[in-house]
């Protein structure tokens, strides 16, 4: 079964911290992260955003669209 496991995000950090960043491995140096995970397993079901303190108050993500176009990829 293909992504039996689920699926998630890299680091993402807020705009207004990105806005600091002159390249993008600055995420991995950023105080607060945030991750995305989904699937269909009872273990990655929960909505939460967890900080030193515990679970913290956090706005809805935005939604985006990925349109992948013939010609854009790339053989690693």
């Amino acid at each position: 079964m293909r992504y039996q496991w689920g699926v998630q995000s890299g680091d993402m950090v807020t705009t207004t911290v990105a806005s600091g960043f002159t390249d993008w491995f600055d995420v991995y140096s950023a105080t607060t992260i945030y991750r995305w995970e989904t699937g269909t397993n009872n273990w990655n079901q929960h909505v939460s955003v967890t900080g030193t303190g515990g679970i913290v108050n956090f706005d809805k993500p935005l939604q985006m669209t990925y349109q992948y176009a013939l010609g854009d990829d790339h053989q690693w």
